[in-house]
């Protein structure tokens, strides 16, 4: 893990990211993001007859945002699944674990992080993937109860959670580290041992989730190219976006981009 040096690029670094996490803690701002999500779990689970329905689902949708998802390797974990009829988070971690890779999961008492390493020790999971399905789990479970998959985990998404969850990054948010001059790789490993270094506890990390919706509508691809400016197009192209509400998201999206060109 390359560590980051002091200088003065990392103490503008510093103050970029605090204004950007500030930006993104501002309920002005999170609200467009909730309501985002929501109408996206919605549209995924909202047809489904059962919780272990709902919680397949997630899992396959959440396994197919890979860009080159791997068919043959997630093929064995769809068939081990496919016979799951646990009803809570805590039975899903103990199916997880019997036919998880040891080499990759990880012994931890928080449940969401047993989720976590759970996941990543399937064939075909990466570590994006599981800290994605961690964190809409998390969301799910904190909203409309109709949504959920598992029986007790409204109660353990409501209180505080004890252990470190993951930021899932992906292109769009490995793009803005590297537009902040992070001067690390821009890899999941590498943000996330950032953030937890800094000290941002689970509830942050949550938080910090938020930069992938502004780093969406803010990003525009030409090839291999990537540049930051309102992308009115892909707004658009979403069926949950806010489109009456464009003026004003675009206004905040112009401050957020704002924030990191400073």
């Amino acid at each position: 893990m390359a560590v980051m040096r002091s200088s003065n690029r990392n103490h503008s670094f510093l103050k970029r990211l605090r204004n950007i996490y500030a930006f993104l803690e501002d309920s002005r701002n999170r609200k467009w993001n909730r309501e985002f999500q929501q109408k996206e779990f919605r549209l995924v689970l909202g047809g489904c007859q059962s919780a272990n329905q709902r919680l397949s689902k997630l899992l396959h949708q959440i396994a197919n945002t890979q860009a080159r998802p791997s068919i043959d390797r997630l093929a064995e974990f769809w068939k081990s699944h496919e016979g799951y009829r646990g009803k809570t988070l805590h039975e899903f971690n103990n199916y997880l674990n019997k036919f998880s890779d040891p080499s990759k999961y990880k012994q931890c008492d928080d449940p969401w992080n047993r989720l976590f390493y759970g996941l990543r020790g399937q064939g075909g999971w990466g570590d994006k993937t599981s800290a994605l399905f961690v964190k809409s789990a998390i969301q799910i479970h904190r909203g409309p109860e109709d949504l959920h998959f598992f029986e007790e985990a409204a109660g353990c998404a409501q209180k505080k959670i004890g252990a470190p969850i993951f930021l899932p990054v992906d292109a769009v948010i490995s793009y803005i580290f590297q537009r902040l001059e992070f001067e690390s790789p821009t890899t999941f490993k590498a943000i996330n041992y950032f953030l937890h270094q800094e000290g941002y506890d689970a509830e942050a990390m949550i938080t910090w989730d938020d930069l992938w919706f502004w780093g969406f509508f803010t990003q525009r691809t030409d090839g291999r190219k990537r540049t930051l400016e309102w992308n009115s197009e892909k707004f658009w192209a979403q069926f949950s976006s806010p489109k009456k509400d464009e003026p004003e998201v675009k206004k905040r999206a112009e401050k957020f981009i704002g924030l990191i060109e400073v």
